[in-house]
Order: structure tokens, then sequence, then C-alpha cells
């Protein structure tokens, strides 16, 4: 014979062992990923940050090179009496263009046309006498924040007419 009352305590046995997660776990749950997510976006947040870094020291770097290049590249399709250091060593002149470094900006003037040319940069020009009346053309580029510097040189020789 089943008593009465015995039917129910076996059910509310049941129900006791059966009611979910405490508060407790629900609050410790919700700490832990809270933590999870907060680690996971500051990862992508740095991984972002050291990739813009790195896009941005490149093309510094490529555009000190640009520079670079083609001043030695007019440097030396020019006479070397045609070379001229003015400023201080912070603009040359090469033929009809005139590269200065004005502020952060490397800028090339041609004709009363000024064009930048390579940004967020400081540097120097020099020249020096070399054999057979050539000059080397030094210029020394660096990026503002140190990271890139480029220092290239250039032999410039006189033109050489006929006899």
């Amino acid at each position: 014979m089943i008593q009465k009352g015995s039917r129910n305590a076996h059910l509310s046995g049941l129900m006791t062992e059966t009611k979910g997660m405490t508060l407790v776990e629900v609050i410790v749950a919700m700490f832990i990923g809270t933590i999870i997510i907060i680690s996971g976006f500051e990862i992508f947040q740095y991984a972002g940050t050291s990739y813009k870094e790195s896009f941005t020291s490149y093309q510094n770097y490529s555009a000190l090179q640009n520079a670079a290049s083609w001043i030695i590249r007019d440097a030396r399709s020019q006479n070397a009496q045609s070379i001229a250091i003015n400023n201080g060593g912070q603009s040359v002149t090469v033929g009809n263009n005139v590269f200065s470094f004005t502020g952060s900006q490397l800028v090339k003037t041609t004709n009363g046309t000024s064009t930048v040319v390579a940004q967020n940069v400081t540097g120097s020009f020099s020249v020096q006498a070399g054999a057979n009346n050539s000059i080397i053309l030094t210029i020394n580029i660096g990026a503002t924040d140190g990271r890139k510097n480029i220092q290239a040189n250039a032999t410039v020789y006189s033109l050489v007419t006929g006899p």
C-alpha cells in the first residue's frame, strides 16, 4: 500500500537535486565570461595597433627611400657645378629643383611649384669634394619618430666638354 505522503516526499527529493545553478554559480560564470571577452578584445586591439604601426613604419621608410632616390636621380642628371647646399644644409639646389626640409616635410620646389615628397621627416644635405672634379652629395633623411634613418650618397661629376 502506498502512503499518501511518501510519493510526494520522493518527488520533492528529485526536485531539490535538479533545481539548476545557484546564484553564486551564475555570478562566477558571468565573471569568467567577462574576463575571457575582455582578454579577447585586448588581444585583437593589440594586434590591430601593431599592424597599423608596422604599416605606417613601412610607408614612412618607403617614402624615405623614394625621396633619397629622387634627389640622387636629379643630382646625377646635373653638372656638379649646378648643385648647391643652402640654409645650413636644410636645402639643396639641384639644377632647377630645390629640395628642402620645411617643418617635418621634405618639399621639392620646381619653377615655384612645391610638392611634398615625404612627411614626418627630418634631415640634412651636405656636399664634399670628390676625385676628378666630382662632388659627393650626402643625404641624411630620418623619420621624426626616430625609427628609420637613411643615408644616401651620390657622386656627381662635372660635365666635360669636347677638346
